[in-house]
């Protein structure tokens, strides 16, 4: 595996040979395939999996498991999705919260 500078990879699987470039944003638990490639400024979303040797096109989103990939500037599309994997819901410890879940609060 190769992890290029300002990379951010948090608590993310990152397989063998594997790419990982400058300015790429692997967010906990997503999973990158062996031989796959995630270069400049590309965004792996919560709970997303990148498959084996599959490639990320420069500055697009993946969402999902198997990872659906979306072009920059698709944020209404990918946050419009009720199956979008959000970051609260993995926080919370459910894995598809819904845009309502947002508001709610924390459990102690």
């Amino acid at each position: 595996m190769l992890i290029g500078p300002h990379a951010h990879v948090n608590g993310a699987e990152i397989g063998d040979e594997a790419l990982v470039a400058t300015g790429d944003l692997r967010l906990f638990p997503a999973r990158v395939g062996a031989g796959a490639e995630v270069s400049i400024q590309r965004v792996l979303h919560v709970n997303s999996v990148l498959p084996t040797a599959a490639a990320l096109p420069i500055g697009w989103i993946a969402v999902g498991d198997s990872a659906q990939m979306f072009p920059p500037k698709a944020h209404d599309e990918i946050s419009g999705d009720p199956a979008h994997p959000r970051l609260a819901g993995t926080v919370r410890g459910r894995r598809t919260a819904q845009r309502s879940d947002r508001a709610a609060p924390m459990s102690p």
